[in-house]
């Protein structure tokens, strides 16, 4: 069988029309749960912020170091990974809907982050997929934002 190789980065925009919510943020330390190639760090870095990178797959990892100051390479259908640091964004887009129980996830997520949520307007995008903001409500309760 032969073996197709393929320039991994610019598969899309990098969720573009989620980061443009960030343009009167200054920049920090993101965290990009399921950053893949590295195509949402490579819009934060161009913007001034510092990105770690999490992805289960070791091909998007060495993709991904190129805008990332870190990638751990880790699958968040177990959970989070412990992290030795504070981060000012946590970026969860297009992850949930591939896991088999994203309701772990979100609360931990939940969790480590509830205050910042309440304080600054956590918002996710659950008009893209009011059946699976249903479902997650259900399993983990009312949502902070």
């Amino acid at each position: 069988m032969k073996t197709i190789s393929y320039d991994m980065r610019g598969q899309n925009q990098g969720n573009r029309a989620l980061l443009d919510l960030l343009t009167n943020r200054a920049p920090g330390r993101a965290l990009d749960r399921g950053c893949g190639a590295g195509d949402k760090a490579r819009i934060l870095v161009s913007r001034g912020w510092t990105v770690t990178g999490i992805t289960v797959s070791k091909q998007e990892s060495v993709a991904a170091s190129e805008f990332c100051e870190r990638v751990i390479l880790h699958d968040l259908e177990s959970g989070l990974p412990s992290l030795p640091l504070t981060y000012d964004l946590v970026v969860l887009s297009h992850i949930l809907e591939h896991l088999a129980y994203p309701a772990i996830l979100l609360k931990q997520l939940l969790a480590s982050c509830r205050s910042c949520a309440s304080e600054h307007g956590m918002s996710p995008g659950r008009e893209t997929n009011p059946r699976c903001w249903k479902f997650l409500t259900a399993a983990i309760g009312p949502l902070p934002f």
